[in-house]
């Protein structure tokens, strides 16, 4: 958990560390990061003031601070991509990991991997800035790249997974593309 007083400090040196470009720009708004911790900031309209500053969920939420229900949503996503199959799929999930390694998002009925650096902008979620989305039925969980590789690779290993459908060489793979 981090606390108050260092949110507040990182928030107010990432403020002052963006404030210069953001004015020359001409940019009521933007993002700038101190500790690891990235904020959306917010000026006046004659850009001399903060207003306002705040910390993007997507690089606070981590492995270990997600909810029960976020760790849910990304279980019943990567479930789901295992036990769906097709004629020529007997597993929707290496399909769907070698997507993430294209930088591609994948998604069927009910779940989705969806990644920001997908090029078909069509296939990016409007909630998604940055990182990668799990999506069941109608919920979301966003996390860095970093984190959602992780939780991925810890997710297949913890279901043993790697043996059933040859995972270790794709998941190497993801791990040299996004980690």
């Amino acid at each position: 958990m981090i606390s108050t007083e260092k949110i507040f400090n990182s928030g107010r040196e990432a403020a002052a560390s963006g404030y210069n470009q953001a004015r020359a720009g001409g940019n009521r708004v933007y993002s700038a990061s101190h500790n690891g911790i990235t904020f959306r900031i917010y000026l006046d309209e004659t850009l001399t003031t903060v207003t306002n500053s705040h910390p993007t969920m997507k690089q606070i939420m981590t492995m270990h601070n997600l909810s029960k229900k976020q760790t849910d949503i990304i279980h019943n996503c990567l479930l789901d991509l295992l036990e769906s199959n097709s004629l020529n799929n007997p597993s929707f999930l290496p399909k769907a990991l070698n997507s993430l390694i294209k930088l591609q998002g994948f998604g069927i009925e009910m779940s989705g991997i969806y990644i920001s650096l997908d090029e078909d902008q069509q296939n990016v979620p409007d909630y998604l800035d940055e990182g990668i989305a799990f999506e069941f039925m109608d919920d979301q969980v966003t996390l860095s790249f970093k984190e959602a590789i992780r939780i991925i690779i810890d997710w297949c290993h913890s279901h043993n997974q790697t043996k059933q459908f040859n995972l270790d060489e794709t998941l190497d793979n993801l791990k040299k593309r996004l980690l």
